[in-house]
């Protein structure tokens, strides 16, 4: 009796927690995902000398099956973890992954943790992005989505104020004259 009245009080003390579709890519929830959690499953990304805004170097993935260039960046900290809250995703032949000069790990992601990429390829028109995700566009090329993730204690950055969590998610599609080339994607508040 006593450990299951723990087990409800605990979890009556979780933060609430609800993500869009559109939050996961690659691997990777924003908002939920740490640099930490995602190298510990895909190893340690290249991170270049050039810092974000924020202090906090964007480190950089390939994933040959899916034959994207991955950029992850995180604004705040949970603790001693960064909260990743930006993507970029890249449609590209390996032979042009490299940044600087530099080529990044290669890396397999698992079918079921693909999120868009699951749905999304190279080359796909706007329409089809649109029935793929079931995702409105705007006139931006952006989706908007809204959901939870809340921390206790707040999130943490050097450069900006504290936060509470993330109630807004957005994707930016990006297209070429060959279709779609890639997506950003960030959270905020």
């Amino acid at each position: 009796m006593t450990a299951a009245l723990l087990l409800l009080l605990s979890l009556a003390d979780q933060p609430p927690t609800k993500v869009p579709r559109i939050a996961k890519a690659a691997g990777i929830t924003l908002g939920v995902t740490t640099f930490e959690q995602f190298q510990r499953d895909n190893g340690k990304g290249l991170t270049l000398a050039k810092l974000s805004k924020t202090g906090i170097a964007a480190r950089f993935w390939y994933d040959a099956d899916s034959k994207v260039l991955i950029q992850a960046e995180s604004e705040y900290r949970s603790g001693q973890n960064h909260v990743i809250d930006s993507l970029n995703v890249d449609f590209m032949d390996p032979s042009n992954a490299s940044i600087d000069g530099k080529r990044p790990p290669t890396i397999q992601l698992k079918k079921a943790s693909l999120g868009l990429l699951s749905v999304l390829h190279a080359g796909m028109s706007r329409l089809e992005v649109v029935h793929a995700t079931g995702s409105t566009i705007d006139s931006h090329e952006q989706s908007h989505a809204a959901g939870i993730v809340s921390y206790r204690p707040e999130l943490r950055s050097a450069h900006m104020p504290a936060i509470h969590g993330f109630k807004s998610w957005r994707v930016r599609f990006d297209f070429g004259h060959d279709g779609l080339t890639g997506l950003k994607m960030w959270a905020s508040e």
